[in-house]
This record gives structure tokens, C-alpha cells and sequence, in this order.
């Protein structure tokens, strides 16, 4: 696993005044630059639920918005499979 300095932090995230001394990542370190939106929803999910989150996420896609969660099963873990098929 890879981690990033401060000095290699987006700026917001240098602004914070107890920010980590060392952020660890996974892929591409650029995407912490971008926009981004949270997704989070329940866990025991409806089919419905499911697909308004695909839908809500292809379509933040066609903007380049980054999706953040804490990757709790259900919608949360849809959001994330549906921006990793939508290459976000």
C-alpha cells in the first residue's frame, strides 16, 4: 500500500488543523483533488434503492465526481461498484 505526505495533500485537506501525518491509498491519488459527494444509505437495501443509487452515480459520472463513503454493504458498497463501472 501506497501513502501520500502532507506536502502531497489537496489543499483542503492541508488546511485542517489535525490533519493525518500520512494518508494511505489504493489506485489514483489524483482523485483526491476532484469534487466529491458522499453516498451513504442503508444496509438492507431495496431493489429500488439500488437502482436510484446506479442511477445518481452514472449520472455524477458524466461530471467527474468522485463518490466517498465508508464502504458499509449495501447502498454504500452499490455506490462504489457503480462508480467503478462508470470509471470514476
Amino acid at each position: 500500500m501506497n501513502f501520500l505526505t502532507p506536502n502531497h495533500y489537496p489543499e483542503q485537506l492541508r488546511e485542517l488543523p489535525d490533519y493525518p501525518k500520512k494518508l494511505y491509498y489504493r489506485g489514483d491519488p489524483g482523485v483526491l483533488g476532484k469534487t466529491a459527494i458522499s453516498i451513504v444509505g442503508t444496509r438492507k437495501n431495496t431493489e429500488y434503492g439500488e437502482q436510484i443509487t446506479e442511477k445518481i452515480v452514472a449520472d455524477l459520472a458524466i461530471l467527474d465526481i468522485a463518490i466517498v463513503s465508508g464502504l458499509a454493504k449495501g447502498i454504500d458498497t452499490i455506490a462504489h461498484r457503480a462508480a467503478l463501472k462508470n470509471r470514476l
